[in-house]
């Protein structure tokens, strides 16, 4: 007498479609959601920071280059090779020197 209507998730349809069920579908989707979210996150941050690492070596190496040339200009003119060796002995014992070799 009554006509049920067939859902797609009864349990006769389960045997066709290889016992999908709607909380299968919802745990499939929010682990797709959080994962997507996850990616995106990560990336971000890791542009982020990769680009404020690159800023950061660009004006500590524009500070030592700056620092090398005002201590390098007079003993250059003036043929003090001693001076010139020491400062730049001096200049290759830095950390930021090291760590980029």
């Amino acid at each position: 007498m009554f006509n049920k209507k067939k859902s797609g998730y009864s349990s006769k349809s389960n045997a066709s479609t290889g016992n999908r069920t709607i909380s299968k579908d919802l745990v499939v989707s929010l682990v797709l959601a959080v994962a997507a979210v996850s990616i995106l996150t990560i990336s971000l941050n890791f542009w982020i920071l990769s680009r404020k690492s690159e800023s950061q070596n660009k004006q500590k190496s524009a500070e030592y280059v700056a620092y090398l040339q005002d201590s390098l200009e007079l003993p250059i003119w003036n043929f003090d090779e001693e001076g010139v060796k020491k400062i730049s002995n001096s200049f290759y014992k830095n950390e930021f020197h090291e760590s980029n070799r």
